[in-house]
C-alpha cells in the first residue's frame, strides 16, 4: 500500500486546514501524488484526514514533509484556540445513528497531527473490488470541494447541485426521484419528527424555486458544459461500478432494503461517495438532511411537471 494518511486536529476550523495544508501541499506534489483526497472528521475532535497515494518510496518521505511542515506553520502562526465539546460528537453520533467502533474516542490535544494507517470502509461503497474507482472519484470530488472551501459560496446550493447530477448517471429523472423519496424515508424519516417538519417547511417556503432550478438543471447537465470535470468523474464512477456489478463483486451496502428499484446497489455505493463530497464541501450531518429533503421535494415536482 502506497498511502500515506494525516490526521490534522485542528478544533477552530478545519476548513483551515485544507486551504493551509491539503491545496499547496497537493500543488507541491502534483503527479507524484496522483490520487489524494481528504475528509472532515468529528471522533477525537475536529480534524482533517488528509490522504494521499505516493507510489515511489522517496517521494514519501516528500510528502510527509510536505504535510509536516505545513501544519507546524499553520499551528505556529494561528494556533486553533477553540475547546472542542465531546457532547457535540455525541449529538452527531446519534444524528448518523450508526457511529461505529470509535465513537466515545477521548478528545485528541488540539493542534496536533498524527500519521495513521488507512482502512476504506469498503461495505458503504460497493465492496472491495469497487474502491479503486471510488478513490478515484474521491480525488476529483477533492479537487471540486477545494474551488469552494474558504470562498463565500453557498455550500448547501453546490451541494444539491452535485448531489442531483451525480444520481443522474445512474438513473434517469424517476429513477433518481424514487430513490431520493426512498433514502429519505429510510434515513431521515425514521428519525427526526414534527419539529425536523417545520424547518423543512419552512426551508422550502424560503428556498423552493432556487433548489427546483439547480435540480432541473443538474438533471440535464452534459459534460461538454461548464461542469464537465464533475460530471465525467460522476460517469467515470458509474462505468467502473458497473463494470464490477457485471463481474458480480459489487456488494450490497449493510442495511439496505429492496424496493422493486433497478441499481440499488450503484446508487447506494454513489450515495455514499456523494455523501462524502458534501463532507468535503463543509455541509455537516443536519445541513445535509436538509438537503436531502429539499432535493426529494424538488425531484417531486421536476419530476411531476415532466410527466
Amino acid at each position: 500500500m502506497s498511502w500515506i494518511t494525516a490526521h490534522c486536529y485542528y478544533h477552530q476550523d478545519p476548513a483551515v486546514v485544507i486551504t493551509s495544508v491539503v491545496a499547496p501541499t497537493v500543488r507541491a506534489l502534483g503527479d507524484r501524488a496522483p490520487h489524494w483526497f481528504y475528509v472532515r472528521y468529528w471522533t477525537g475532535g475536529p480534524h482533517v484526514r488528509f490522504r494521499l497515494w505516493v507510489p515511489g518510496p522517496d517521494d514519501r518521505e516528500t510528502a510527509r514533509e510536505e504535510v509536516r511542515s505545513r501544519f507546524e506553520d499553520l499551528v505556529r502562526q494561528r494556533p486553533s484556540r477553540v475547546e472542542a465539546d465531546p457532547a457535540d460528537f455525541q449529538r452527531l453520533a446519534d444524528l448518523i445513528g450508526n457511529p461505529g467502533d470509535e465513537a466515545g474516542a477521548d478528545i485528541l490535544p488540539d493542534n496536533t497531527l498524527t500519521w495513521e494507517s488507512y482502512r476504506p470502509e469498503t461495505e458503504l461503497y460497493g465492496g472491495p473490488a469497487a474502491m479503486e474507482h471510488v478513490e478515484e472519484f474521491f480525488t476529483a470530488s477533492s479537487r471540486d470541494a477545494l474551488a469552494y472551501v474558504g470562498t463565500p459560496t453557498d455550500p448547501v446550493a453546490r451541494a444539491v447541485w452535485c448531489m442531483a447530477s451525480g444520481l443522474a448517471t445512474v438513473g434517469d429523472a424517476d429513477w433518481v426521484n424514487r430513490f431520493v423519496d426512498h433514502m429519505v424515508g429510510r434515513w431521515i424519516g425514521e428519525q427526526i419528527g414534527a419539529q425536523w417538519q417545520r424547518v423543512v417547511d419552512q426551508s422550502w417556503q424560503r428556498s423552493g424555486d432556487r433548489v427546483r432550478h439547480l435540480v432541473r438543471h443538474a438533471l440535464t447537465a452534459s459534460p461538454g458544459g461548464g461542469e464537465g470535470e464533475w460530471l465525467g468523474a460522476c460517469q467515470r464512477l458509474q462505468e467502473g461500478l458497473a463494470d464490477v456489478e457485471a463481474r458480480g463483486l459489487l456488494e450490497s451496502a449493510e442495511g439496505t432494503a429492496p424496493d422493486g428499484l433497478a441499481h440499488l446497489d450503484r446508487g447506494m455505493a454513489t450515495l455514499s461517495a456523494l455523501h462524502m463530497h458534501n463532507n468535503r464541501l463543509g455541509v455537516h450531518m443536519e445541513r445535509e438532511a436538509l438537503v436531502m429533503e429539499l432535493l426529494r421535494l424538488a425531484l417531486a415536482d421536476t419530476v411531476s411537471v415532466g410527466s
